[in-house]
């Protein structure tokens, strides 16, 4: 078998030589120009390309490497690879996740059309023009949210609140591509795992501690913490994903999932989306420290004919805190933290010495931390530990 794999990940973030083992074939790896070295010769090649967010010369090459030898699967796991996967498997009749399926996933308005007959969806509509905006707002009245309908990480989200908000964002003039919707006074959760044909293989419902429009716009640290499974909303938030699982168009092998929910103080779960792979954040690396199920390697064995494992092999409770940069220059950070409950401390040191204007997008850190605990309230009282550990230890100027 031959296999495409598009990667934009940093070669720190997938280990193909290890997440491969044991499927036979050729492996053709297309990854971004400055990376090619940096991957393993497990791959039969490798290609980089420059310009690699927008470079359409890339599918161009693999229509080409089909014509000389047909290519039996394409895999793609990043969020902004997925819909041309999907079409570029349309194009060569290659099984796998459609552009029509990829598309659902990737749109907001698209999935919306697909979960609002199944369950609580905020009210919502496409932006063409400002007017849009003015009779959305004259039905539904404030705040409301505006949102690219394809981007991720809390991109391009703006919350308004009043008129003069409004005015403010209108004085700059409407975007293209974009939709409004409600907004819903809650706190969100998110659910990751794994489905395949109706089927939820594995499930982890999580709840936020804070999210990636708080880090983008306050400046704070955000993190996740993993439901107790006698947590009432656990089951709750693994009902709701299979339901709307079940209204997608999903491929015949199983798919990654990560599902965004907000829980409301009279007590309904309402949607917020859906992507077809698997989380950013370290929210994989939390679940596979806390069960030993590794979903982003599984959904990329799945995409090439691989056999996937999806059996948790433990039973901890584990959470995450990510930590954003400041206004300065990192002057130090320090490499140890003396807690024995930390599972896992992601430092960035390349960043010592660089000056930043706080993060430039929902998933900019320059530090995350992996860490355990007994119960949820156990979690949250140590994410709050390191909260201040990271206050003081970091140094900027």
């Amino acid at each position: 078998m031959r296999t495409v794999i598009i990667n934009r990940f940093s070669p720190k973030t997938v280990n193909y030589e290890e997440w491969l083992d044991g499927i036979e074939g050729e492996f053709i790896l297309i990854c971004k120009k400055e990376h090619v070295d940096d991957f393993s010769n497990f791959f039969d090649l490798k290609v980089g390309f420059d310009n690699f967010e927008y470079n359409d010369a890339i599918y161009k090459y693999i229509v080409d490497l089909n014509n000389e030898q047909k290519v039996d699967y394409i895999v793609a796991a990043h969020e902004y690879d997925l819909s041309n996967a999907g079409y570029l498997r349309d194009y060569l009749r290659i099984s796998g996740q459609n552009g029509e399926s990829a598309l659902r996933f990737r749109n907001k308005l698209l999935m919306k059309e697909l979960t609002k007959e199944i369950i609580n969806t905020p009210n919502y509509s496409r932006v063409n023009n400002v007017f849009d905006v003015i009779n959305f707002v004259v039905q539904n009245g404030y705040p409301i949210v505006l949102k690219p309908i394809d981007k991720a990480g809390s991109v391009g989200v703006q919350i308004v609140r009043d008129e003069y908000a409004l005015l403010q964002i209108l004085e700059k003039g409407i975007e293209e591509n974009f939709e409004i919707e409600s907004f819903i006074d809650g706190e969100m959760y998110h659910v990751d795992g794994l489905y395949q044909n109706g089927k939820l293989l594995f499930a982890q419902p999580a709840k936020y501690i804070n999210d990636c429009f708080t880090l983008l716009n306050e400046n704070k640290c955000i993190g996740s913490m993993m439901l107790e499974k006698n947590n009432p909303l656990f089951n709750r938030l693994c009902d709701s994903v299979k339901l709307i699982l079940t209204k997608f168009p999903t491929p015949s092998h199983a798919i990654a999932f990560h599902a965004e929910f907000f829980y409301t103080t009279s007590n309904e779960i309402v949607f917020c989306e859906i992507a077809s792979r698997a989380a950013g954040g370290m929210i994989p690396e939390t679940i596979y420290h806390a069960t030993g199920v590794d979903i982003l390697k599984e959904s990329i064995r799945a995409q090439c004919g691989g056999s996937i494992d999806y059996i948790p092999k433990k039973d901890l409770l584990a959470g995450s805190i990510l930590v954003p940069p400041k206004n300065g220059t990192l002057v130090s950070q320090n490499p140890i933290i003396p807690y024995d409950w930390v599972l896992e401390y992601l430092k960035k040191t390349e960043n010592i010495g660089k000056k930043f204007n706080g993060p430039n997008t929902g998933s900019h850190t320059i530090a995350s931390v992996i860490f355990r605990g007994k119960d949820e309230n156990e979690i949250m009282n140590r994410y709050k530990m390191l909260e201040i550990w990271f206050d003081n230890n970091l140094v900027w100027e």
